[in-house]
């Protein structure tokens, strides 16, 4: 099954695709999530390996993002890599891929920091003594009534606003640098450039997605240790998300530039 047509698709209809995709190409994304997530994720709560195997975990994540995202790319257009062909062609892209990750979170986590301190200098102007009792619960901001813990969370997160829209408008790099072999910098621009006009389609999106994901994963949390439950989040929720993600890019760039599906037939089998 291509993308429909290559035309734009609605909300539901990005989250519905890409379920289908995930049931067809089942057998390649767990492929990439068994042979670089399983072992890391679960040895990561053992004493002695456990912070090694968190490390270790944060850059397979890496590979295996890439590997999905070529995998849902050329299910598009009828391409059908395997998953060690898939982990094979992620890993040439490897080191641009840790640079954009970099660069991204350090990006993001200086505008929240930044945000941060502008808003706690505001609230010590207007509301100082607000302030001062948000100060008091510095070790434990949770313990706070909570006629002071609702507005200084809406506050806190009206002032990092700007560093989720950051992140938002940055959610496609990825794709770009796998898909259209980009570099790590210009794929930040280059998601920017696709994400901006559609910003909030592309929140819409991501939400009904970590819905999707989120629902399941707190009935399995539920019922099994959290460590299984973070097992298979990332055995099988990880994947459907890229796939969404990668759902999602594609219908950016038909939206934005009528993507051809021999383009996009080219830029993989270049890449």
């Amino acid at each position: 099954m291509e993308m429909p047509d290559f035309r734009p698709l609605g909300t539901g209809e990005v989250v519905r695709f890409s379920w289908d995709l995930y049931k067809r190409r089942f057998g390649s994304l767990i492929g990439v999530s068994l042979t670089l997530l399983a072992i890391p994720s679960l040895l990561q709560w053992l004493p002695g390996v456990g912070l090694m195997m968190s490390i270790l975990l944060l850059f397979a994540e890496l590979l295996a993002i890439g590997a999905f995202i070529r995998i849902v790319a050329s299910h598009c257009v009828g391409l059908h890599f395997s998953a060690a062909e898939a982990i094979r062609m992620a890993w040439r892209q490897y080191g641009n891929m840790l640079l954009m990750v970099v660069v991204f979170a350090l990006a993001v986590a200086a505008v929240a920091a930044v945000m941060t301190m502008i808003g706690s200098a505001i609230l010590a102007v207007v509301a100082p003594g607000f302030a001062a009792e948000v100060s008091s619960y510095g070790d434990d901001p949770f313990s706070m009534p909570p006629e002071t813990l609702l507005p200084f969370l809406l506050w806190t997160f009206v002032m990092v606003l700007p560093a989720i829209c950051l992140a938002m408008t940055w959610w496609v790099a990825p794709m770009g640098l796998t898909v259209e072999g980009t570099a790590a910098i210009p794929s930040l621009v280059r998601s920017w450039k696709l994400v901006l006009p559609n910003l909030w389609r592309t929140v819409k999106v991501l939400l009904l997605a970590l819905l999707v994901v989120a629902v399941p994963f707190l009935v399995i949390y539920r019922v099994l240790p959290y460590h299984w439950a973070v097992l298979l989040l990332n055995v099988f929720g990880l994947p459907f998300s890229w796939v969404v993600a990668t759902v999602l890019y594609l219908d950016l760039r038909v939206r934005s530039e009528n993507l051809d599906p021999e383009i996009l037939h080219q830029e993989l089998i270049d890449g």
